[in-house]
């Protein structure tokens, strides 16, 4: 055997070897299953990061509504060694880039990456690949106290392919000026490239106390914009695309297709009265706001978002978190009680049944949703961030881990009390005042899905007990061992990073898209195994802030085959394969999709509406003003106006039945 054959055996079968070793390894038939995480310390993993706030005379809460609002992390691969790496958006101390050198180690290599540059008030931050070069960027965006607009454009970093990155925001068009939270890439008009949302809000009304002559012009940096990529530059389209105009504190966005038409929708989750906002793509460029319709109930203080197919029905679902106590001293220590007068008022000004809980609506189909948040046990858990539905046991069924606290409660009533007579005084030592407000960390919530619209809270059984002020969180595999890892960013403490402990069966979805989209965002994967389905969508902006590692994740349990596997690209485009083993990372090529014809599935119901006025039915109810929890405080819902109440039969005996309509203040009448 001459020598160059024997060093090309050794080197292929090096190569095997080092394929293999970076492959998942699990048993199919483990002998036990496992479930919970590991909190590893900085130590070991390196990553040290700490949203710590300085707070002064000129820089505390009185002055910043925002301060304590954290910041957010995103996990993805970004220099292409299937190893995910992790970035930390900071707020007074500068981002931080983590390079993931394997086995849950990390290398901070901020500096010489060139990857926070500038300094400035990061807040949400988006991976993806913005120039179409198969490697991932880092787009932040950026809030913080500065009226000044340069001081606060958001920044995006390309990807030199040599762990150094170019910020290169105006270049693209990105570099929006406004008071933003968060942006999510999609691709809004299916023709291959990725479109942008950016969530932007109002700066603190006290800000502006503190600036004389702000121009109206500026107020364009207030409100969310939609920016459109024509040719690999970014357009701003908000004005024709028919999105919102209006001034809100928007926190969050999310991009899903909620009614399964093909086109990728958007929930922008909004603080304080401004109602949360459901666009559905029309398809041509434009979007329809159809929260009004589509939802009976929202949350008041909208904070994170997070889409998910929970009950595996094959209809995207979804949370939004607000910041009710779910224990009973808290919830009367820290927070006003809802007043009706307002709850009216807001409502009749068009803004929506807004209650200060968090929400699961569970997607009905035909464009309604049911929030299941109180009969699934998740509605109350505190000052709460980022909420994201992830299968974190590889159960194949998705779970809820919500991310919790704030630095300091400054609803707290108590405080506030004292602060409203200290400010009776003209006292202007504010600094001081916002130094008695009380600070206590929280641990943060996680939930199992049990199925049937049930979960149970496992917080110390899964080891995510330990008290914090956490805000950003995100997740990724981060050491390939077929489970789902997370990081947290914490205020005033080391980030969190939890190595997830499951090992049950799993298949992990790659996808090699277009060459304007070769990450694949939005599409679309249906798995059929044992004769269940899942369904996941592959976009990364979720939760708070934050963005998750590209591709998708399932989890199998004990089921060792999954029969089909369904890929839908954006444009429509479908791979199939079937009977793929478990625990394998399963690639989809765009190149190699087709377009499969189908037949229109059939939308006939069992029931269906009849115009009433075709029947010559002509009734409308109108209730009753009656606040009946006036007299009785203690009543567990309002009694008196669950009307009209309806009965059906032959009144004047001619075999045709009839219809009595009660109603309120004497309305009814027999039809």
């Amino acid at each position: 055997m001459n020598n160059s054959l024997i060093k090309f055996i050794s080197i292929l079968f090096l190569s095997l070897f080092l394929v293999a070793c970076n492959q998942p390894k699990r048993d199919l038939y483990p002998k036990t299953y496992e479930s919970g995480f590991n909190l590893l310390p900085p130590l070991q993993t390196g990553i040290d990061f700490n949203n710590a706030i300085k707070e002064s005379e000129t820089v505390n809460h009185l002055y910043y509504n925002q301060l304590y609002s954290g910041a957010g992390v995103a996990i993805g691969d970004i220099n292409n060694d299937d190893l995910p790496d992790v970035f930390f958006c900071g707020n007074q101390v500068s981002d931080r880039l983590y390079l993931n050198k394997g086995n849950f180690k990390f290398e901070d290599i901020t500096k010489k990456s060139r990857a926070a540059v500038n300094s400035g008030w990061s807040w949400g931050v988006t991976m993806a690949d913005v120039n179409n070069d198969g490697y991932l960027d880092i787009y932040v965006s950026r809030n913080g106290e500065s009226m000044k607009p340069e001081e606060r454009k958001n920044q995006l970093y390309i990807n030199n392919q040599d762990l150094t990155f170019t910020e290169s925001a105006m270049a693209y068009g990105l570099a929006d000026a406004g008071f933003s939270s968060q942006a999510v890439f999609f691709d809004m008009d299916n023709d291959g490239d990725l479109d942008m949302y950016q969530v932007n809000q109002l700066p603190d009304s006290r800000l502006f106390k503190r600036y004389t002559n702000i121009p109206k012009k500026r107020e364009v940096f207030y409100k969310d914009k939609l920016y459109r990529n024509d040719n690999g530059k970014y357009k701003d389209v908000s004005v024709e695309s028919g999105i919102s105009r209006d001034m809100t504190y928007g926190l969050s966005v999310s991009a899903s297709d909620f009614n399964n038409d093909g086109w990728t929708d958007l929930y922008i989750a909004n603080d304080y009265d401004k109602p949360d906002i459901m666009y559905y793509n029309n398809g041509n460029g434009t979007f329809k706001n159809v929260i009004d319709k589509n939802l009976k109930h929202i949350s008041q203080f909208s904070m994170g978002t997070d889409t998910g197919d929970i009950n595996n029905d094959g209809l995207m679902d979804l949370i939004t978190l607000d910041m009710a106590a779910d224990d009973h001293y808290r919830s009367k220590t820290n927070m006003e009680s809802m007043s009706s007068e307002k709850f009216h008022r807001l409502v009749n000004s068009g803004n929506h049944y807004q209650y200060m809980a968090n929400t699961l609506q569970i997607n009905n189909g035909r464009n309604s949703f049911s929030d299941v948040a109180n009969i699934a046990g998740i509605a109350k858990t505190d000052w709460s961030w980022a909420g994201l539905l992830v299968d974190l046991d590889n159960d194949g069924l998705k779970d809820i881990i919500i991310s919790n606290g704030v630095k300091k409660d400054v609803r707290n009533n108590d405080f506030l009390t004292g602060l409203y007579e200290k400010l009776k005084t003209d006292s202007q030592d504010f600094f001081s005042m916002t130094k008695e407000a009380p600070s206590v960390p929280l641990a943060n919530h996680v939930y199992k899905n049990k199925g049937d619209l049930k979960f149970e809270k496992v917080v110390e059984a899964w080891g995510f007990n330990t008290p914090s002020f956490s805000s950003g969180m995100a997740y990724g595999d981060l050491d390939n061992d077929g489970d789902l890892d997370i990081v947290i960013n914490n205020m005033e403490a080391s980030a969190f990073v939890y190595e997830n402990k499951a090992n049950g069966n799993f298949l992990k979805i790659n996808f090699e898209g277009s060459k304007q989209n070769k990450f694949g965002y939005g599409a679309k994967a249906v798995i059929h195994h044992n004769g269940k389905t899942q369904t996941a969508e592959n976009t990364v902006t979720r939760g708070y802030l934050s963005s998750i590692e590209p591709g998708l994740f399932f989890g199998l349990g004990k089921d060792i085959e999954v029969s089909q596997v369904e890929i839908i690209w954006p444009d429509g485009k479908t791979n199939v394969f079937e009977n793929v083993s478990a625990n394998v990372d399963l690639t989809a090529h765009y190149s190699k999709a087709k377009t499969i014809h189908k037949t229109n599935a059939n939308d006939k119901t069992l029931l269906n509406e009849v115009s009433s006025a075709s029947l010559g039915l002509s009734f409308i109810h109108k209730e009753n003003e009656f606040d009946e929890y006036k007299e009785e405080i203690l009543l567990p819902h309002n009694i008196s106006q669950n009307g009209p109440f309806t009965s059906i039969g032959d009144v004047n005996k001619d075999g045709l039945n009839d219809i009595f309509i009660g109603g309120a203040l004497g309305q009814g009448g027999l039809l």
